[in-house]
């Protein structure tokens, strides 16, 4: 800071003393964006030259600033050989973290050694990550209370939050939701709506013990804001009668009352097809993506369906996040197996062709 004292003053006065409050308000760290940080230049000592070989020196980089990804559903028909690789993809960008929005295996069983064997699976794949991976129940997932007993006995809670630079990330069970007064309820999945009341409040809870973060993540495995979320009274499942869904589920209801006055952006999986929405209320975005596959069931008839095998890489700036949608084949490693590689000047050989006796 300057401190115009009057002897100082008797040399810069007026406008000199001005300027000079000027040059140390543009030149301050403080004058710079948050989401900035200077680079330092070097040029040659004979250069006398007034133009610069660059667009600008303030990188786009901060403190507050990092990058997560978000995988999607794996199962729900499994198509081998996707998970796995998309993981060493992930390994490649070297996010701070790696989020996922559930049906991590295919569950829909009751045998517990054939649940263990599948979640090692899962395990082996995740644990090749360099960073860590926060797991999300789908109904693939969490769909029983004996797979509900073994997730607890693997990883804990079903619902949880963290907060990572000022941003708070919240993960939901989405299998709670709506599963009161079903028939056959009790057989199935246990008393759930005991537990869907406890994740409501606990969410209430949370949201307001983190009231000032810049930025709310929700991950879930439905999306239930999504309109159409039917299914006829008598469909059933492997597991047991489903409950009818309406057009909205009224514990969403509960949940969007809830996240009303911040902003957000909300993941989900589940129909293997992907959507985007969001809207402003007031000074507030809120975003909700249900996302596609990385490596569910699929018939992968492309981008214009909604229908890809992808992760989002997601930055998040000091004012929201940057979402990018990363197709499984459009990162490659550095060190490219090009068998068939030649100068682009030396032409190809000639297929061979088998001459006919």
């Amino acid at each position: 800071m300057l401190n115009c004292e009057p002897r100082l003053l008797l040399r810069l006065r007026g406008i000199r003393c001005a300027i000079y409050f000027l040059i140390v308000f543009l030149f301050s760290p403080a004058s710079f964006s948050a989401d900035e940080t200077k680079i330092a230049p070097s040029l040659p000592t004979n250069s006398n030259d007034r133009a610069t070989p660059w667009t600008s020196l303030n990188a786009l980089d901060s403190d507050n600033r990092f990058h997560f990804a978000v995988v999607t559903d794996r199962t729900g028909g499994e198509r081998l050989g996707i998970f796995e690789p998309a993981m060493q993809t992930v390994n490649l960008l070297q996010p701070a973290f790696v989020v996922s929005v559930g049906d991590l295996i295919e569950g829909y069983t009751k045998n517990r050694v054939q649940l263990r064997k599948e979640w090692d699976e899962l395990d082996s794949f995740v644990g090749q990550l360099d960073a860590p991976f926060f797991y999300t129940a789908g109904n693939h997932d969490y769909s029983n209370q004996v797979m509900a007993d073994v997730w607890r006995e693997r990883y804990g809670p079903s619902y949880y939050s963290f907060v990572y630079k000022d941003v708070l990330f919240v993960v939901l069970n989405s299998a709670l939701f709506d599963r009161r007064g079903v028939s056959g309820h009790s057989q199935r999945r246990g008393d759930w709506g005991k537990e869907q009341a406890a994740q409501l409040a606990w969410l209430e809870e949370t949201l307001a013990a983190n009231d000032s973060v810049r930025w709310t993540f929700l991950l879930m495995h439905r999306p239930y804001w999504r309109l159409g979320w039917k299914r006829s009274k008598t469909e059933t499942s492997t597991t047991g009668p489903w409950p009818r869904h309406t057009d909205i589920v009224p514990e969403w209801e509960v949940v969007e009352g809830l996240l009303q006055d911040r902003s957000y952006t909300a993941f989900a999986g589940h129909m293997h097809t992907y959507e985007y929405e969001s809207t402003v209320v007031g000074p507030h975005q809120h975003e909700k993506i249900a996302l596609a596959t990385t490596g569910g069931i699929s018939s992968l008839r492309g981008i214009e369906y909604g229908e890809f095998d992808h992760f989002v890489w997601v930055t998040m700036t000091e004012d929201a996040p940057i979402l990018a949608n990363v197709l499984l084949d459009g990162v490659l490693p550095k060190d490219l197996p090009m068998p068939l590689q030649r100068p682009y000047w030396i032409p190809a050989p000639e297929p061979q062709t088998r001459e006919k006796d």
